[in-house]
């Protein structure tokens, strides 16, 4: 039996060599496999106490990874479909901040070449609430319009 023992972890080292797993993602794999509940238990558990899995470290890089691109909706979402617990989650993004407003809207404008925010085209608009939705904002509609109200 030590031999699966030594398959299974063999096998979690080289998906670990590629990127990060959390202990969920590397059991639901496993439990595909075929392995029993114990053995992937004890590999998990052997591959943490050398600190081959770290949950939190994991999520502080992707949040670093993807933190100037994407916002804080949006990492939240990446994380939980990484299978990571909350409390791992809210302490990744607990020290997470986002662009203000401003920032936010001195972006958009220099990166869609914005002058007016009254008399957008409509193509360009279309980017905007493109962009906004991918970065996670929930109602990017209402944040152009007070933009274009406080031009």
């Amino acid at each position: 039996m030590q031999d699966n023992q030594d398959q299974l972890t063999k096998y979690f080292l080289r998906l670990l060599s590629a990127r990060d797993y959390s202990k969920n993602e590397l059991t639901a794999k496993a439990k595909a496999k075929g392995f029993s509940e114990t053995k992937i238990n004890q590999s998990l558990n052997w591959l943490e106490s050398r600190n081959f899995i770290n949950e939190q470290r994991m999520a502080q890089n992707l949040v670093y990874h993807y933190g100037q691109s994407k916002g804080k909706k949006w990492l939240m979402q990446k994380l939980k479909s990484r299978k990571l617990p909350n409390e791992v989650i809210i302490s990744a993004l607990k020290n997470f901040e986002e662009q203000t407003p401003l920032e936010l809207k001195n972006k958009i404008a220099q990166k869609y070449k914005i002058k007016n925010w009254q008399n957008i085209e409509p193509k360009t608009k279309q980017k905007v609430l493109a962009f906004l939705t991918s970065r996670g904002y929930q109602n990017p509609h209402s944040i152009l319009k007070s933009w274009q109200e406080t031009n």
